[in-house]
Order: structure tokens, then sequence, then C-alpha cells
């Protein structure tokens, strides 16, 4: 378990009681999908499924799509990077492209998407919930890092020290 004052995983440089603690209990909202992303990611490091579950619009929380979620959370995750995150003004749709990186069978992997948010007003407050992605063609998933290279999470250790335990 995470310690509030450790680090935030989704790597805002914040603590995780000042980052995504609060919207993963409920006490504050995202106020834009970059940081719905961020708490998203952070509940796949933590294997928070009910977040994960609550805040997908389309999804319902089905044994199914529970044990499929449970199982991406069993991975490795190593870092979040936001590359571009974007809201026309007055749109309730926004869209935020990431790469998160993680380790299946010791083996690096990189998840690249463009995301898509939509904001819901229910009970007159404003709640942004994940609705699907897109993964770019060009982009080769796999991410070539040395055992003797920088970890890609930024530990400032070589990846064999790190992540690759």
């Amino acid at each position: 378990m995470l310690s509030t004052s450790q680090p935030c995983p989704c790597g805002s440089f914040k603590t995780y009681n000042d980052c995504c603690l609060p919207v993963h209990n409920d006490q504050a909202t995202a106020t834009q999908a970059e940081q719905l992303m961020r708490a998203r990611y952070s509940a796949f490091v933590l294997a928070n499924i009910d977040f994960l579950i609550q805040s997908h619009y389309h999804l319902a929380d089905t044994e199914q799509e529970r044990a499929q979620i449970k199982a991406t959370t069993a991975l490795a995750w190593c870092k979040l990077e936001i590359v571009k995150a974007c809201q026309q003004d007055k749109s309730d749709t926004s869209f935020v492209e990431f790469k998160a990186w993680y380790l299946d069978n010791q083996k690096l992997e990189l998840l690249h998407e463009k995301s898509r948010f939509i904001k819901k007003t229910i009970d007159n407050q404003q709640y942004w919930y994940y609705v699907d992605g897109t993964f770019p063609k060009t982009l080769d998933t796999k991410q070539a890092v040395s055992r003797n290279g920088p970890c890609p999470c930024n530990s400032g250790k070589k990846f064999k020290r790190c992540c690759a335990i």
C-alpha cells in the first residue's frame, strides 16, 4: 500500500495525498480530463478497480470487466508521461495523449494512447469520465531498454536494479 506522503504514481511531483488520493476517495472531483487521466493511471498502479470502473463512462461493473481490469492492474506500471492534453473551449469533450510504461513478463512495454473523455453534469456537479482511446498507428509499442541503461521510471537507477526486478 502506498503511503499518502509518498510521491504520487502519476508523476505529478506531488504527494499521493495532495494529488490523486482525494479524487480516488471522492473528496474531490477531477476538474480537467488530464487530472482524471492521472488518477486513473494511479488507480492502475494501486489496483483500485472500483475507481477504474466508476470513472469509465460506458463500463458496467460486471464480473468479466472486473476480471479484465484486475489482470491489467497486476502489471508492474513504471511511468506515466502526458504527451498532450487538450480541451476545446465550452466543450464537454477532451483528449489526453499519454505514454505509460509497464512490465509484462519482465519485458518493458509501452502503451501509447489518445484517450477521449467527456464531462457530465450530475446533480449540479461536473464529472469527467474516460470513454475510449485510439492508438497511433505509426508507433512501435516495444520500448528498447538496456538492462544497464537508465530506468524509464526516472528513479535514477539502472533498469536492472529498478523496474526489471
